[in-house]
């Protein structure tokens, strides 16, 4: 199910390999399959957040695994899950349109009904937004 670590947002020139993304309705797919108790939900929240973002955000399998290029040597690399979470459905809908950031999403889950806790992965997308900026006024 991959592992969770502390919260990193990976710096802007790291890719996530293209055989660890999903489409969105490949994550609703998937996310059907998973097992659920009372106190805890993953595939409603997780569909909701498909549903609604749709292709602006970027969905991945659990454990993905990266690539940089370093020192012009290709470097591939795995990364934990950043768990965050939030107390209300807006808040977390907030986070997730955060420009600033690259986020590929894994679940979504609600725990007892009031914690929504995202498993996400974070790149940092705020070089590209400045160069877009820049090439819009000419510069």
């Amino acid at each position: 199910m991959g592992f969770i670590g502390a919260t990193t947002l990976l710096n802007h020139d790291v890719s996530i390999n293209p055989r660890s993304k999903m489409t969105w309705s490949q994550k609703i797919d998937d996310i059907s399959s998973y097992l659920e108790n009372p106190d805890f939900e993953v595939i409603n929240p997780t569909v909701k957040i498909c549903e609604y973002f749709k292709d602006k955000i970027g969905y991945c399998l659990p454990s993905s695994s990266f690539f940089v290029i370093d020192n012009s040597r290709l470097e591939i690399f795995n990364q934990p899950l950043n768990c965050l979470d939030f107390y209300n459905y807006d808040d977390l809908i907030k986070y997730l349109s955060d420009e600033k950031k690259t986020i590929y999403v894994s679940k979504i889950t609600l725990n007892f009904g009031r914690i929504y806790k995202a498993f996400i992965y974070e790149i940092d997308n705020l070089p590209n937004i400045r160069n877009h900026k820049l090439e819009k006024i000419g510069i």
